[in-house]
């Protein structure tokens, strides 16, 4: 199984994504831009959290520890973790979708499939353009 956070650009510290499970949209999700975690590749697994009382899926992220998906509804309800819901309006997500999360992770685990998550950022597409635009300048000078 593969967990895709796409995320947007930030928006007052808040950055809003959509989390898709083998391609497929599961829910909204929200991250504070200041705790982010790098765009990458990520394992995970799924273990107890002593915060919240429930199992959660982690993220093993080099560098640092506890970070999860868990429920929240702004960017200050977390400090590097991703917040999953079912609904988003604005910079605020609500219906907390970690625990199902965990189930599906959880089942494709039991049935020997491996699991990873990809965190990535938003094209730039002005800068793509803006290099993209340069290098065909340099080609057309060099020819």
């Amino acid at each position: 199984m593969i967990i895709q956070v796409k995320r947007a650009s930030a928006v007052n510290g808040a950055i809003p994504s959509k989390v898709f499970l083998n391609g497929a949209f599961f829910a909204y999700g929200l991250e504070n831009d200041f705790y982010k975690i790098p765009a990458g590749k990520y394992n995970v697994s799924g273990n107890l959290s002593g915060k919240f009382g429930t199992n959660k899926i982690y993220l093993d992220v080099p560098g640092r520890s506890g970070i999860m998906f868990h429920g929240g509804n702004t960017a200050g309800d977390t400090r590097g973790c991703i917040l999953v819901g079912a609904n988003r309006e604005g910079s605020t997500i609500s219906g907390d979708k970690s625990g199902e999360l965990y189930q599906l992770v959880n089942n494709a685990g039991n049935a020997g499939e491996g699991v990873a998550c990809i965190v990535s950022d938003p094209i730039n597409w002005p800068t793509i353009l803006t290099v993209a635009g340069i290098a065909g300048i340099l080609i057309f000078l060099a020819a």
